[in-house]
């Protein structure tokens, strides 16, 4: 619904800009009128805001979260193809707690895998590397002009529509790697923790963290090969586990 209803205010404000474009070229007092630059393809409107952070719960963002609405003065149908790129993600802080597996009782599943009533989540961001390579040039799909593609962003064990994968991050380390007795958690990531960190080795689960990905690219182009971008310098995304939502702030 929120997707929706950002995408219907963006083609509204679309179908005035072409409305004025058009007005414009066409006007008896308009005195320059350069098709090179006025057909070219333009961002309308785009979110989130320079200065917001948007939350992932269980290490999913809402529809809607990341998009943008781009217009052309020749309609819709003169844009093509949209690409994404990133050129770098920095890990600002990660928490994680020890994972428990099947409660004492009857060897059923722990929904949760940790303790969040009395155990205090511990630093895991001295374990990991603060930063993670980016990529250029994804292609991602656009309907009249709008992409959101907030489902790229999804970190859990279930990802299967984006880039950021739990591996991305726990490969990244020697010490980190896969779940070292299995689990049925609904955790965010459930990871191994290996010898020299810990011995033995054990699993953990990442239940918040904070991630900057870093000058955020998403262009456009027309039939022309004319582009445009909307671009995030800095756009930050925190994941919490729902038991730790309360605090998320505090990361």
């Amino acid at each position: 619904m929120k997707g929706s209803m950002m995408r219907m205010h963006a083609l509204i404000i679309g179908l005035l800009v072409l409305l004025v474009f058009g007005a414009a070229c066409e006007s008896d007092e308009t005195t320059t009128c350069n098709p090179e630059v006025e057909n070219n393809p333009l961002v309308l409107h785009s979110g989130p805001g320079a200065e917001d952070t948007v939350t992932a719960i269980w290490g999913s963002l809402e529809d809607g979260s990341v998009y943008a609405q781009f217009g052309d003065p020749q309609g819709f149908a003169d844009l093509s193809t949209a690409q994404l790129s990133i050129e770098q993600v920095r890990v600002v802080s990660v928490l994680g707690r020890d994972y428990f597996g099947y409660d004492d009782m009857g060897g059923t599943c722990n929904n949760t895998g940790a303790d969040y009533e009395t155990e205090l989540p511990f630093d895991v961001l001295g374990m990991l590397p603060s930063e993670l390579g980016g990529f250029s040039n994804m292609v991602v799909s656009h309907h009249d002009g709008f992409v959101d593609f907030s489902r790229l962003f999804c970190f859990s064990e279930w990802c299967n529509t984006g880039f950021l994968h739990v591996e991305l991050l726990t490969t990244s380390a020697d010490e980190f790697g896969p779940s070292v007795e299995g689990g049925c958690t609904t955790s965010m990531a459930l990871v191994g923790v290996y010898p020299p960190l810990r011995e033995p080795a054990s699993d953990i689960i990442i239940t918040k963290l904070l991630l900057e990905f870093i000058n955020v690219e998403l262009m456009i182009f027309d039939s022309s090969g004319n582009s445009v971008s909307a671009i995030w310098p800095s756009l930050k995304v925190q994941y919490a586990h729902p038991h730790e939502i309360e605090s998320v702030r505090n990361i």
